[in-house]
């Protein structure tokens, strides 16, 4: 939780104090999680549907308003997600489905390896990437504009 606050904040998307995630569990058998960590959480949390599946532009515009996404921007990324859609004609896709390159996942990830990599696994967390990005918060009682972007890069 300690980094999807810091990723949030950083990206000016929260106070978190806003939404309750004291609703969490963690994805069962047949429930499908994606290379976005935060929409990974905003599942687990139940503020997307948590089985990961049948995210529509109302139930994916409605889970990012629980980390201040606006109703414009969640439109918009939504309606880039449904590009990925295993299912277009359907109307929804899944966290999964967000996983082909290219359109919302990317390179450069936080908590991922990148597809160019050999070997690069882009659907689950790599603990070595994720913690070298977390070191450069460590004794640091404020992320600066400065910090965040050492740690970006």
């Amino acid at each position: 939780m300690r980094f999807l606050t810091t990723l949030l904040s950083l990206l000016g998307l929260v106070p978190l104090a806003l939404a309750q995630f004291d609703n969490w569990h963690p994805p069962t058998t047949g429930d499908l999680r994606g290379p976005c960590p935060g929409l990974n959480a905003l599942a687990n949390h139940g503020f997307l549907p948590h089985d990961g599946k049948n995210l529509t532009v109302a139930t994916t515009v409605k889970g990012l308003a629980a980390i201040n996404v606006s109703t414009e921007i969640a439109t918009l990324l939504t309606l880039a997600g449904l590009k990925t859609s295993s299912d277009p004609a359907s109307g929804a896709f899944t966290l999964t489905d967000l996983g082909k390159h290219g359109i919302i996942e990317h390179d450069g990830s936080l908590s991922r390896e990148d597809t160019a990599l050999p070997g690069g696994e882009k659907m689950t967390l790599n603990e070595a990437v994720y913690k070298d990005f977390l070191g450069y918060f460590e004794g640091e009682s404020e992320v600066s504009v400065r910090l965040a972007a050492k740690a970006r890069w």
